[in-house]
């Protein structure tokens, strides 16, 4: 996923005073600097001060891991694994080859995916899980479109790999190939879910006035879409810049859905257990829940068992602050 400014050389740490330095911690929502350290040396209390609004969802949260892994340059997506308990699948942003990563939660990478030639990175932005025959499906989205130029855009889907003892990585070559086209033409999206009670996946658009939803099914081949719904999420947070440019989604499978901007993230209640299309045409409202603003954090996901969420960020450098990035929990 692409920032919403350019980033300059990152200035060293060491030349910045004491009191200067500890100005910056707050106002990038107390992120740590980056040092060499473990996780336990380098993860302490710098988010201990932050206190989240009991009335919201989601009131609670803990900083699981910290990384420093030059290869986890831009996460830009997410996915608990279901066939490897307890990691999650991660992916890059625009610039990586294709190369899947599965990680603990100490963001430390475990094992890494690799595929056959068909398989191409221009941007990936997002990833999610579905079931298929009884299988448990991951798919990639390729859907980056800044200056929304791109006739089509790129879905891989392929089963989801249980990792082998004693290797490091593997090669997938079995991978449908879907490509899109919007039928009201090119733009930019950095959000793709999977809805397990209506069976579609489902885009959410970045640089419209509205958010645009497309849901469809998966289909190897080429496809054009429509959407038919539109959210405005501006009034849940008025002073909000950016408040429809989601870059994360993610539905659970009771069919609640989260939706994530750069600044707030943001909660769908499915009490009646609907479609998403079907609680679209009710025109339900999202609520805005806790969340703590990261650097370009652009990753969310849903934890597989209860009613928590996980997110983290792009490498935090925005050319004055460099720091590692942090997996967080909120429940």
């Amino acid at each position: 996923m692409v920032a919403l400014t350019s980033f300059s050389n990152t200035v060293k740490m060491k030349s910045i005073p004491k009191v200067f330095l500890l100005i910056l911690l707050v106002q990038f929502s107390c992120k740590p600097i980056a040092k060499k350290s473990s996780t336990e040396e380098t993860a302490p209390n710098y988010w201990a001060s932050i206190e989240l609004d009991s009335l919201k969802k989601f009131n609670s949260f803990e900083v699981l891991g910290l990384s420093t892994d030059d290869r986890l340059v831009e996460i830009s997506g997410m996915v608990p694994s279901v066939a490897n308990t307890g990691l999650f699948w991660v992916h890059n942003d625009s610039g990586d080859k294709p190369q899947l990563f599965l990680v603990n939660t100490a963001l430390e990478v475990q094992f890494t995916v690799l595929f056959t030639e068909k398989v191409k990175h221009l941007d990936w932005e997002d990833i999610t899980l579905s079931l298929k025959d009884g299988k448990t499906m991951i798919t990639i989205a390729d859907i980056g479109d800044n200056r929304a130029v791109r006739n089509n855009v790129t879905l891989y889907q392929f089963e989801e790999p249980k990792v082998q003892t004693g290797k490091e990585s593997m090669r997938i070559d079995e991978v449908e190939v879907m490509n899109i086209t919007y039928k009201e033409g090119p733009r930019d999206a950095e959000a793709l879910a999977y809805d397990p009670i209506g069976g579609n996946l489902v885009i959410f658009s970045k640089r419209d006035e509205k958010i645009k939803v497309y849901l469809f099914e998966f289909s190897a081949g080429q496809k054009e879409v429509q959407s038919d719904f539109e959210v405005d999420l501006t009034a849940l947070n008025p002073s909000s810049a950016y408040p429809n440019m989601v870059t994360a989604a993610d539905i659970n499978s009771d069919g609640y859905v989260l939706l994530k901007n750069y600044e707030d993230v943001f909660l769908l209640v499915n009490a009646d257990g609907s479609s998403l299309e079907e609680l679209l045409r009710a025109e339900v409202n999202f609520e805005r829940v806790n969340y703590i603003p990261e650097l370009q954090g652009e990753a969310l996901c849903w934890d597989l068992t209860d009613f928590s969420y996980y997110c983290t960020s792009e490498k935090q450098d925005d050319g004055i602050f460099s720091g590692v990035q942090p997996l967080f929990k909120y429940q």
